[in-house]
C-alpha cells in the first residue's frame, strides 16, 4: 500500500519558510526530558523537525537516527550538529517508508507527529503499522500527541483519550498515558496569550 504524503511535505515545508514553527522551542517537551533515563538506544525519531529531541539524547551518549519529511528541517537539524561529532543521524524519510525498511530499533520517540493523523484514520492505522514494523518486540513508543481542543482553541486538536487508546489496542500496551501543557515558541504565546496547548504524553510497550 502507498500513502501519498506530499500535501503533508507541502504543508510542513510551508512552516519553515514562514520562519520559526510553532513547535520548535529549541529543546524537547518536558516529558521527554523526564523519562530520558528510561530510553534504551538505539532510538528512531520520527518527525525530527530541527533535531532538537534526537540531538538531546545524543548529548546523552545515545545513537540516534532521526528522520523527517520535510527537507529543510533536515538541512536546519545538520547545521546545528556540524562538527559535533555526535552519534546521531539526520536523514529526509517519509515515516510511512519505515513498513518497507529492515531497520529495528529498541525505542522510538514521536514529538507531535502522530497527532497530525487525528482527523485521517487511514494514515492513522498505517502510520501505527509502520512503527510496529521497525521497533522491536518489547520495545517502547514515546508518544506526544495534541489532546481534543475546545472549540475556538488556538492549539491544534488532536485526540480523546478513547481515540489514542484504541489506535494502539492491537500488539500494543499503553503503560502511561498522561497529560500536559505542551510548550510553544514566544511567537506563538505571544499571538495568542493565555492558550493553553493540551497535550498527551504515552509510553507504549510493543508486545512480544
Amino acid at each position: 500500500m502507498t500513502i501519498d504524503n506530499s500535501i503533508f511535505l507541502k504543508e510542513f515545508s510551508s512552516h519553515y519558510l514562514a520562519g520559526r514553527p510553532v513547535w520548535d522551542i529549541g529543546r524537547p517537551q518536558a516529558p521527554f526530558i523526564a523519562i530520558a533515563d528510561q530510553v534504551k538506544g538505539p532510538i528512531l525519531d520520527v518527525g525530527c523537525g530541527t533535531g532538537n529531541l534526537a540531538i538531546f539524547f545524543a548529548e546523552k551518549g545515545q545513537t540516534v537516527t532521526a528522520i523527517d519529511l520535510v527537507p529543510r528541517a533536515i538541512e536546519l537539524a545538520r547545521e546545528k550538529t556540524a562538527g559535533r561529532n555526535l552519534p546521531v543521524t539526520f536523514m529526509v524519510k517519509d515515516v510511512f517508508t519505515l513498513i518497507d525498511s529492515d531497520w529495528r530499533f529498541p525505542s522510538i520517540v514521536d514529538s507531535a507527529v502522530f497527532h497530525v493523523f487525528a482527523d485521517d484514520p487511514e494514515r492513522r492505522r498505517y502510520y501505527v503499522q509502520a512503527l510496529a514494523h521497525v521497533i522491536e518486540p518489547g520495545g517502547a513508543l514515546y508518544l506526544m500527541a495534541a489532546k481534543i481542543q475546545p472549540s475556538g482553541s488556538a492549539a491544534l486538536s488532536g485526540y480523546r483519550q478513547e481515540e489514542l487508546r484504541q489506535a494502539f489496542a492491537d500488539g500494543w500496551t499503553i503503560d502511561s498515558l498522561n497529560e500536559f501543557a505542551a510548550e510553544v515558541t514566544p511567537e506563538t504565546e505571544a499571538r495568542h496569550p493565555g492558550a493553553i496547548w493540551s497535550t498527551w504524553f504515552a509510553v507504549i510497550t510493543r508486545q512480544a
